[in-house]
């Protein structure tokens, strides 16, 4: 069986809306700081898209010693992702209006509880508007589906895990180097912002030219790789990204907010650029 797509164009998630098998399609809206994502997709989404609330259905609530988006747990968001519609074999199709930077953590947690068929929108929502595809107004439902966690399908390291790779030159940091500046990194993380990974239109940077980016930080395919970020929401879009040309990386979902937690781990004051 071939590996799955990871990324799908907006001109293709349109043909496949209009089969007759068209995949189940999850509204990830989410900005830090902004409670705003329910009501813009109710003004308007990709048809037949079901809203995700991150902060409730994609994390678990934080507490001592944890970074500021917990996983959820396993069954309770397998029985959140059944109530969607979702059973194993159904295709899905997650996206936001942020580039992705949201929907890739809905994409690695599904991918995170088995479901091998789940794609994410190259582009967001704002590029689908410009293509002058059909939108919808209103919240849509979805008849429940029975769903139970399967193998997790991607990779997560602990703190100590990161801070092996760390020291191996083998973390990559996906915060921007402003957001790294003044606050620092996990000692040997290499700063490669997701954000860079995609264009000016929104949509993803040519293979070759993300292949070449990542080869530049020693991101290649055999590499044990570990990505992190702030609070692990965009160090899954990088995961997606690196996926996407053949690489492996495992994630620490506790990211930087939870390495801070403790006082006796070591923090790089410096920032680097790639």
């Amino acid at each position: 069986m071939s590996e799955p797509a990871v990324f799908v164009s907006i001109e293709a998630l349109a043909e496949a809306l209009a089969s007759e098998t068209p995949p189940r399609v999850l509204d990830v809206r989410f900005v830090l700081g902004r409670d705003d994502g329910p009501a813009a997709y109710a003004a308007g989404h990709i048809p037949g898209a079901l809203y995700v609330d991150l902060p409730t259905d994609l994390a678990s609530p934080t507490g001592p010693g944890t970074g500021s988006r917990p996983l959820p747990d396993r069954d309770t968001f397998a029985a959140t992702v059944g109530s969607w519609g979702i059973d194993h074999d159904t295709r899905v199709v997650v996206y936001d209006d942020r580039r992705g930077l949201s929907a890739g953590r809905a994409w690695w947690l599904l991918k995170w509880i088995g479901l091998r068929d789940v794609e994410l929108l190259d582009g967001d929502y704002s590029a689908w508007v410009a293509a002058d595809l059909p939108t919808r107004g209103g919240i849509e439902h979805a008849a429940p589906a029975a769903f139970a966690a399967a193998p997790p399908l991607v990779r997560e390291i602990d703190a100590d895990g990161a801070a092996q790779l760390g020291a191996r030159a083998r973390l990559l940091d996906a915060r921007t180097a402003d957001d790294v500046s003044g606050k620092g990194r996990i000692p040997g993380a290499r700063v490669v912002s997701t954000v860079d990974n995609v264009g000016g239109d929104g949509r993803l940077l040519p293979l070759r030219q993300l292949r070449e980016r990542f080869a530049a930080v020693g991101a290649t395919d055999g590499e044990e790789l570990g990505v992190y970020c702030g609070g692990g929401v965009v160090a899954t879009h990088e995961i997606a990204v690196l996926r996407h040309i053949g690489v492996d990386a495992a994630l620490y979902p506790g990211s930087w907010s939870e390495w801070i937690t403790d006082p006796s781990r070591p923090i790089d004051d410096g920032a680097n650029d790639a």
